[in-house]
């Protein structure tokens, strides 16, 4: 093989593996799967989600909240949800009950959960109704795991301000 002709089948490799790995990249990625539905969200999720919550008539006021959250949404935009929270080192909460969620073309989804309360433990320094509802936002990951953030809280009609974030991945 002449030189001529090895030079130009190596510029021709160069430029076929510079293709495919522009093609690989986030962006293009992003770009390709701008699609997403409900249906993209299915099975079960489970995450832990680390944060505070805080009081509605004192802001700064905020107690650490840990959750460790089983999610299983049935790709038609509505969920069984199992929760515990840790509120403060001294409060419990297991939960459970259904949701309702959406997903944009983008992968930004929305989830807002109406839990009963299960149990409970003394010591919860927010007071615990039987209900509450959350407010979640995620985004897909491309390794189909979500990026999670709590929004909201509502209890006993108080709306609390929740900064929680956490990652739930595929059961």
């Amino acid at each position: 093989m002449n030189i001529a002709l090895k030079r130009a089948t190596i510029l021709s490799m160069t430029i076929l593996l510079s293709g495919l790995l522009l093609l690989s990249t986030p962006a293009a990625h992003a770009k390709k799967n701008n699609n997403f539905t409900v249906r993209s969200v299915k099975g079960c999720y489970v995450s832990s989600l680390l944060g505070t919550v805080a009081y509605p008539t004192d802001p700064t006021n905020q107690i650490p909240m840990t959750s460790f959250v089983r999610f299983c949404p049935d790709g038609k935009g509505n969920a069984e949800v199992v929760a515990t929270h840790n509120i403060g080192g001294s409060c419990t909460v297991e939960q459970s009950g259904n949701a309702e969620y959406d997903v944009a073309k983008t992968g930004i989804g929305l989830v807002t959960a109406t839990l009963d309360n299960d149990t409970f433990s003394g010591g919860c320094a927010i007071p615990i109704s039987n209900q509450g509802v959350f407010k979640l936002q995620f985004g897909i990951q491309r390794d189909n795991c979500l990026q999670v953030t709590g929004t909201g809280l509502e209890l006993g009609g108080e709306t609390y301000p929740v900064v929680l974030q956490g990652v739930a991945c595929p059961q």
